[in-house]
């Protein structure tokens, strides 16, 4: 069982998410707002008080894209990260991953609107703290949570994923302050669900229409106006006063305006001209914002690992394990990760990065020895494929071709290109298909439009379920197509399981995954915040406001 006040064992978590109690040091020094480590319970230290810079006024935050919307709850489709960033400040959520008190330099699960939880493979039940109010005043209760998450089953918008197959049950009980989620299915990582949940008040409940391009939160910020392609504006609310360990409004920014800057070239002449004072930047132009004595620099991995995915639908010439075996063979990961990432990423022989929950550090063990184009070719021409006469294998007349799908954006760069040279010098036909635009990328993979495709995966949580869905699972929702039985099993396993029994499983998943070639992990790519004179938590996917602070 893990609760809000039990410390993590050292594979739970993978020892690095022991979760704390609301009375730790304060995040607020831990933040480098101050000189003053000497935190308290609540973060409200009047020593530390007085040792704080003032809190910043406007900050301009880039957004990389357009927001499609600002509903939160699963009602309306589409969303996506821009549209997360934005809800995410105008929205309080039950707990969030935020700098550890005691290493502000480390991610951990702190309390939001919970001041506790208690979290089991078949229930989550969180104590609501007390005090909290939507924007127009209207109290947020266990009762007004409970009417999220049953939007949110109801809308079936990733539920599965959040919480398993249920059939759920959920209790609000307001006298005692305690809202419950009885899971149906044991599903362990249901807690971390939580950490995205926003949760909706009240009037944005009831007319959900007034959510899309507005909103009805109890979060730090109110919209004061969000024009799209351009700009959105949040003004800080004056009576935010239950953030993680007692963050207040008197501690972040009175304004933040997020602009939408889709190239990283402009956002980064932005940043040197003033035009931006945070902003995550990608590719060619790090080296040169590294440089500049003008800005902070906060650098990040995700918990993912981007990594090649197969297709296993029976019709694709991939669904051969020898096929993949020789494709994943001719791979050199350092190779891609220099074409990918110019060499500034974190390889890893997992789906998971060594800091993500019940990481397998023994994956190692079974990448391809010494890979290169000719021992792939080697190993298809033992299972009976031959160089036609253009130097192409071939097999019963019929060339050895194979649909590769990437994009250029950032953590992917030119690893595609790279892919595809080596394949056609191991003498494989290549159907090279990299394009710029990540929603073609994405419909690719969703209607698994591919033999093999480049995953990204920019997520700020621990807990490992969060991809698996791309490539395990059902037929009918999996990118790869194919069924996985065996690893589907192990995965329920895992979710009905806690601490070392839970990771032993985990373990398994993705012993199976390397062991049948259905994936071959790549590197994550190291994730630039450049700002101008802020101190900030970096995320993976993005970062949030709260936590900045004035840079002494």
């Amino acid at each position: 069982m893990l609760t809000q006040a039990t410390a993590a064992n050292p594979r739970h978590l993978a020892g690095r998410f022991a979760v704390v109690l609301l009375a730790a040091a304060t995040i607020l020094a831990a933040c480098g707002s101050s000189g003053d480590d000497s935190g308290a319970s609540g973060g409200s230290s009047t020593t530390a008080a007085s040792a704080k810079l003032p809190a910043l006024d406007n900050v301009n935050i880039r957004l990389e894209g357009d927001w499609p919307h600002l509903d939160p709850t699963g009602r309306t489709p589409g969303g996506g990260l821009q549209t997360q960033v934005l809800t995410n400040l105008l929205y309080d959520s039950l707990v969030v991953i935020g700098p550890d008190p005691k290493d502000p330099k480390k991610p951990i699960l702190l309390p939001y609107l919970a001041e506790s939880w208690d979290s089991t493979p078949s229930k989550v039940s969180f104590k609501i703290k007390k005090g909290v109010t939507c924007a127009d005043g209207t109290p947020v209760t266990p009762s007004v949570v409970k009417r999220n998450v049953d939007v949110r089953i109801e809308a079936k918008t990733g539920v599965a994923q959040s919480y398993g197959a249920g059939p759920f049950e959920t209790v609000a009980d307001d006298a005692a302050g305690t809202f419950t989620l009885n899971l149906g299915s044991p599903y362990y990582d249901a807690l971390y669900a939580f950490i995205e949940l926003r949760i909706v008040c009240p009037a944005g409940l009831d007319n959900g229409g007034s959510i899309v391009n507005g909103a009805a939160g109890s979060g730090p910020y109110t919209l004061v106006s969000a024009e799209h392609g351009n700009q959105a504006v949040l003004k800080r609310r004056e009576d935010w006063k239950w953030g993680p360990n007692g963050i207040t409004a008197k501690d972040i920014p009175a304004q933040v305006t997020a602009k939408v800057i889709t190239n990283e070239t402009t956002a980064a002449n932005l940043l040197l001209t003033g035009g931006l004072d945070v902003s995550k930047v990608g590719g060619a132009d790090v080296p040169r914002l590294k440089g500049d004595k003008s800005l902070v620099n906060a650098t990040t991995v995700s918990f993912y690992n981007n990594t090649l995915i197969f297709s296993t639908d029976p019709a694709h010439p991939t669904a051969d394990k020898v096929v993949r075996q020789a494709l994943s063979t001719a791979i050199d990961r350092d190779s891609w990760n220099q074409a990918a990432n110019q060499g500034r990423g974190t390889p890893s022989t997992s789906f998971l990065q060594p800091k993500a929950d019940c990481y397998e550090p023994k994956t190692k063990d079974l990448a391809p020895k010494n890979p290169s184009p000719d021992a792939a070719r080697k190993i298809l021409t033992d299972a009976g494929w031959t160089a036609g006469a253009n130097g192409k294998l071939q097999k019963n007349g019929q060339p050895l071709t194979v649909i590769l799908v990437s994009t250029t954006i950032t953590g992917l760069g030119n690893g595609g290109e790279y892919l595809a040279a080596q394949w056609d010098k191991a003498g494989i036909t290549v159907d090279t298909r990299i394009t710029g635009d990540y929603n073609t990328f994405l419909q690719r993979g969703i209607k698994g439009e591919f033999d093999a495709l480049t995953t990204n995966y920019p997520f700020d949580q621990p807990n490992p379920n969060r991809a698996v869905g791309t490539y395990t699972g059902p037929v009918a929702s999996s990118w790869s197509k194919g069924p996985t039985p065996e690893i589907d099993a192990e995965i329920n396993l895992a979710q009905q399981n806690e601490g070392a029994k839970r990771c032993e499983h985990w373990a398994k998943v993705q012993t199976m995954l390397l062991q049948g070639f259905n994936i071959y992990p790549l590197a994550s790519p190291e994730v630039n915040w450049f700002t101008k004179g802020i101190t900030i938590f970096p995320g993976a996917s993005w970062s949030n406001p709260i936590y900045y602070r004035r840079a002494k």
